[in-house]
């Protein structure tokens, strides 16, 4: 084809945070890329498994990177990867790396591919960051929490949205708020009152007063099932 039939792609260039990766083939992967400016996307990475790959030192699952990239008919195509933050702290520690596992099926879980939300993707880099630096059961359901609240999921509420008791509380699958003796079908979506306060503060407050607040064991695990219960659902 001469110089005249020649065409240029059209590149784009966004900031990303790896969320998972499969491989396609001997040396190709898919990756799943929780991107500033596009959403979640889905990425082909053609030879990124060869050994001298130019791109395979920014395709780290949980990493930061600087991406180029432009659109083919199923998936991205990756030009070019550059890591801005590796977090390296996540693979060097098991329950880091649990954690940040967690956090990235969540994200890729409730996420629909290609809607741009750039407060959910400074959550989810805060969310790498804090699994990355601090404590990482309580961490990880205070960004779930306030994830599903962003979402329309989770209310701040503590109360009966009828009669406004604050006893055991039931989420509905409209994501109403009912008491036990308003709620018509009982199910396992149900908070007490201490864990449903927890939860509400998850979501409400800043990041440096809730680290600073003691939790017992318990409620972290009683609000982990109840929201992975509101995940699956």
């Amino acid at each position: 084809m001469g110089k005249k039939g020649r065409f240029k792609l059209k590149t784009l260039k966004t900031q990303g945070i790896i969320l998972k990766g499969f491989n396609y083939s001997d040396y190709d992967q898919i990756l799943t890329i929780l991107t500033k400016d596009l959403g979640k996307i889905k990425v082909m990475a053609r030879g990124v498994r060869r050994s001298k790959s130019k791109i395979r030192g920014g395709s780290q699952v949980f990493s930061l990177v600087q991406l180029e990239l432009y659109k083919g008919t199923s998936f991205y195509r990756m030009i070019q990867t550059n890591c801005v933050k590796s977090f390296i702290e996540i693979r060097e520690n098991y329950d880091k790396l649990l954690a940040a596992s967690e956090w990235a099926e969540v994200l890729d879980k409730v996420l629909i591919e290609e809607e741009k939300d750039e407060e959910i993707f400074k959550l989810a880099l805060s969310g790498f960051t804090y699994i990355a630096y601090k404590e990482t059961e309580k961490t990880l359901r205070v960004f779930e929490a306030k994830l599903l609240h962003h979402m329309g999921v989770l209310a701040k509420e503590t109360k009966c949205n009828i009669c406004e008791n604050e006893d055991i509380i039931y989420y509905t699958e409209r994501g109403d708020c009912l008491c036990s003796n308003c709620v018509k079908v009982k199910t396992d979506q149900f908070l007490d009152k201490g864990a449903l306060k927890i939860l509400c503060f998850f979501i409400r407050e800043n990041l440096e007063d809730i680290e600073r607040l003691k939790i017992s064991p318990k409620i972290l695990l009683s609000i982990g099932k109840f929201i992975q219960n509101q995940i699956n659902n």
